[in-house]
């Protein structure tokens, strides 16, 4: 009975995934990235690093809930700072939109070609993002999906083809 006691025991602190109080995640690997690169670097090569941090960090965080949790996580913040900088364009694009009309301008407006460029973000196919998760490293594109299913992810040759 000792050794079944024990065996539960053991296995209860290896195999648990991480839960949501559990998870070590901050975003400030990914903003430390990007002051690295600069306003003219790579940002797309900061994707991914706060999520990866939060799965070092975290007890579980390979584990398939661990890795999908720290992949929200930073995907939330993404999408709150892509948010801020949409905010912060348009408030500027409409004051600029509003200069040029009352100077009798016949310039196009930008503030509207801004909001329909992000309507049009909203009907890319979806297997089209997971696939550029891919493409940005998760399993660096490499035995997984593409190689896999390459019909299912609708992949281009260079990844079905790539080793």
């Amino acid at each position: 009975m000792k050794a079944l006691v024990g065996a539960v025991i053991l296995f209860g602190a290896v195999a648990q995934p991480a839960t949501a109080q559990d998870m070590v995640y901050s975003f400030a690997p990914t903003t430390d990235c990007l002051a690295e690169k600069g306003p003219e670097g790579e940002a797309h090569q900061c994707f991914g690093t706060a999520a990866n941090a939060c799965m070092e960090n975290t007890q579980g965080g390979w584990s398939t809930v661990g890795m999908s949790r720290c992949l929200g996580l930073e995907l939330e913040d993404w999408d709150r700072r892509l948010n801020r900088a949409y905010g912060l364009l348009m408030t500027k694009l409409k004051a600029e939109d509003e200069e040029m009309a009352a100077l009798g301008s016949s310039a196009p407006k930008q503030a509207p070609a801004l909001r329909e460029m992000q309507r049009g973000m909203d009907h890319v196919p979806r297997h089209r993002l997971r696939l550029r998760t891919l493409e940005m490293g998760w399993g660096h594109g490499r035995r997984s999906g593409c190689h896999v299913l390459p019909h299912v992810y609708d992949c281009p040759p260079s990844l079905v083809t790539g080793s």
